[in-house]
C-alpha cells in the first residue's frame, strides 16, 4: 500500500501544532480504519515497537474515562482517555513522576480525494523539579514519534478495505 507519508515537527512545537502529522491514502476507508486501528488497544503492543504490554484497567465499553496501563520500555504508565470522539479524536491524560502530559489524536478529512489525515499533538506541563521532568518529556516524545511511525507502517500492511 503506498500514499503514507509522516511528518515530523521539532521537539519544541507550539501547542497549536502537530507534533507528528501522518498523511493517508488514497484509499476510500482510511479515516474509519485509522480509527479502528487506534482504538484497538490491546493490539498496540503488536505493531509498536515501544509498548511491551497494555492493559485496560476498567471494565465495560471504552471512552472517556477509561484508563490504559501501559509498559513502555518498562516504565509503568496510566493513560487516561480525557476525550472520545469515534472516527475524529482521542485524547489522554498521562501522568508520570514530575510531568503531565497530554497526547491528541486527530483524525481530518484531507483535500485530496479518498485521503485521510492523523495527527499527534502533545502537551507537557512540569509539575516537579525540571530536569528530571525534561528527560522524561524527551521519552515521551520519543514514544509519539515511534508510535506514530509504527501506526503509519501498520496501516500501509492494510490491504483489504474490509480488514
Amino acid at each position: 500500500m503506498t500514499g503514507n507519508s509522516v511528518t515530523v515537527q521539532s521537539d519544541q512545537a507550539a501547542a497549536d501544532e502537530a507534533l507528528v502529522s501522518l498523511s493517508l491514502g488514497p484509499r476510500p476507508d482510511w479515516a474509519s480504519l485509522a480509527w479502528r486501528r487506534l482504538s484497538e488497544f490491546p493490539s498496540w503492543p503488536a505493531w509498536c515497537i515501544d509498548i511491551r504490554s497494555l492493559v485496560q484497567l476498567d471494565s465495560g465499553q471504552t471512552g472517556r474515562g477509561s484508563k490504559l496501563q501501559i509498559d513502555y520500555r518498562g516504565q509503568q504508565q496510566v493513560w487516561e482517555i480525557i476525550y472520545w470522539e469515534p472516527q475524529r479524536r482521542l485524547d489522554f491524560e498521562i501522568m508520570i513522576r514530575g510531568l503531565r502530559c497530554g497526547f491528541s489524536f486527530r483524525l481530518t478529512d484531507s483535500d485530496r480525494q479518498n485521503c485521510a489525515g492523523l495527527q499527534l499533538f502533545a502537551e507537557f506541563i512540569n509539575t516537579g523539579a525540571a530536569l528530571p521532568a525534561y528527560f522524561r518529556r524527551r521519552k515521551m516524545i520519543r514514544l509519539a514519534k515511534v508510535f506514530m511511525r509504527d501506526f503509519s507502517r501498520k496501516l500501509s500492511s492494510t490491504d483489504s478495505p474490509s480488514e
